[in-house]
């Protein structure tokens, strides 16, 4: 209709309002009823401005106008529904994060101080009954595994330290969680990374840790931060039962995992390994030294 109105003063922009309709749908429909919008435009201009006019048939030029704006409207709609794509994974992930934070924060400033009050209330009433020394014993087991569990949530070592410091602090405090080994090993030049880009590589190591142990019951977990110009390799391997190799479950951790690697422009990676398990690796290209 816009394009019918200025039609009369304005001859050269029949594709105009049509491309744009095309964006729009694609940003907010995503990509098939971008394309459903890049066809009906197509049909559209054919049938109301090229001649003759309210038919369908068009000469060869015409056809390659046509043609050129169907390639455009498909290469617009892909690129808009990937951009909304991203938008919404990047929501889910700064969502994540703020819970995370907060929630580490809570644990921290909460239980890990009511459980260190009780544990001092314990000693000051201690006596040589081997039940208040259990008592006293579980409760400093339970106080580290909630700071544990606080720091992880919220890597303050991450924002101090850098990805390795963090990274080895994680692998130290959820092998003491889930009482199994898992070591960390940084191979190649040490390098720097901004914060954001270093978070995002947390979160996925993080990710993948807790899942091998929850779900896929692993004995042993191994985290590898490798640097092999021009690219910097995440991978965390597990002894797990692993997944089907049919089609990996698409659940709220995965989901997470690659929304942090869309952010930061990384391919993730989740295979089983030939001699049982997971692997899930990350690549993240760098342009510097």
């Amino acid at each position: 209709m816009l394009t019918l109105w200025t039609h009369s003063f304005i001859n050269e922009n029949n594709f105009d309002f049509f491309l744009g309709a095309v964006f729009l749908t694609a940003l907010y429909g995503g990509l098939g009823p971008g394309l459903v919008a890049s066809v009906l435009s197509i049909l559209a201009l054919d049938y109301f401005f090229i001649k003759p006019l309210y038919s369908l048939s068009c000469g060869v030029t015409d056809v390659l106008r046509l043609g050129i704006f169907g390639l455009v409207a498909a290469l617009t709609s892909s690129l808009s529904a990937r951009l909304r794509k991203m938008e919404a994974e990047r929501a889910v992930v700064d969502i994540s994060n703020q819970e995370q934070r907060r929630l580490g924060q809570d644990l921290h400033d909460g239980l890990c101080q009511m459980l260190a009050g009780i544990k001092l209330t314990v000693e000051s009433i201690k006596t040589r009954s081997e039940e208040i020394e259990l008592v006293e014993s579980r409760l400093t087991e339970a106080l580290a595994q909630a700071d544990s569990i606080a720091r992880g949530l919220y890597p303050v070592e991450l924002e101090m330290n850098g990805l390795i410091s963090a990274l080895q602090e994680l692998s130290e405090k959820l092998a003491k969680v889930y009482r199994a080994p898992c070591d960390f090993k940084f191979w190649g030049n040490a390098v720097s990374l901004d914060n954001v880009t270093a978070t995002h590589l947390y979160r996925i190591a993080q990710e993948a840790v807790v899942n091998g142990f929850k779900r896929g019951k692993a004995k042993r977990i191994k985290v590898r931060l490798i640097y092999r110009k021009p690219a910097i390799i995440l991978a965390v391997a597990d002894d797990g039962v692993g997944f089907p190799s049919t089609r990996v479950r698409k659940g709220m951790g995965l989901q997470l995992m690659e929304g942090h690697a869309n952010i930061i422009d990384a391919v993730l990676q989740i295979r089983a390994r030939p001699q049982g398990g997971t692997l899930v690796s990350v690549a993240l290209r760098r342009n510097g030294p």
